[in-house]
């Protein structure tokens, strides 16, 4: 397809909604496609431990067969995420006002600690993550620019978005006021 490869932060959720050939759901269907094109067009997956062990408890089967041929292939880029406390920091204070937010951030932080090892990226089907983040990157510039992609929502044209090579499309960003995490179905 001519698309350069790019380094993907694939939530564990997706691998879990990922159906086999037989699925009737449309999540499942959209999230085992977009697997399947992330594979096609050779992008990469960025894994950190903590996601590492989230894939391991939460894959499909399906899901599962599709990281190993990643592997076999040497599309998963593997990296420690080093810690960044003082931004986690700064992302609570932000959220100081919602200590429901403070929480699934914290809880979900290692996505972001990944899309700043790789090439900014995240795709996830959290929307509550997506909004708790987009509202956090308003006070935490280092995150503004991660892409968050749904590709269960048929909107968001998350293949098509593939195949182009995962571009950095200003919609998609958290620090984008009206992004697509701006309550839109």
């Amino acid at each position: 397809m001519g698309t350069a490869s790019t380094m993907l932060v694939i939530d564990a959720d997706v691998a879990q909604a990922a159906g086999g050939e037989g699925a009737t759901s449309a999540v499942s269907k959209r999230c085992r496609d977009f697997l399947t094109d992330v594979l096609t067009i050779c992008h990469r997956m960025v894994l950190v431990p903590d996601l590492g062990r989230e894939w391991k408890e939460h894959a499909s089967t399906r899901a599962r067969a599709w990281r190993r041929e990643m592997e076999g292939r040497k599309k998963v880029c593997r990296t420690p995420a080093k810690l960044r406390k003082d931004l986690l920091d700064r992302v609570l204070a932000s959220l100081a006002a919602d200590a429901r937010a403070q929480q699934a951030a914290a809880k979900d932080f290692h996505l972001i600690l990944a899309a700043l090892e790789g090439d900014m990226r995240v795709v996830s089907l959290d929307e509550e993550a997506r909004k708790i983040y987009a509202s956090a990157a308003r006070a935490v510039r280092e995150i503004r620019g991660i892409v968050w992609v749904n590709p269960s929502r048929e909107r968001e044209e998350a293949q098509r978005w593939l195949s182009a090579g995962a571009p950095c499309q200003e919609a998609r960003q958290l620090g984008c006021v009206k992004g697509f995490a701006g309550g839109h179905s």
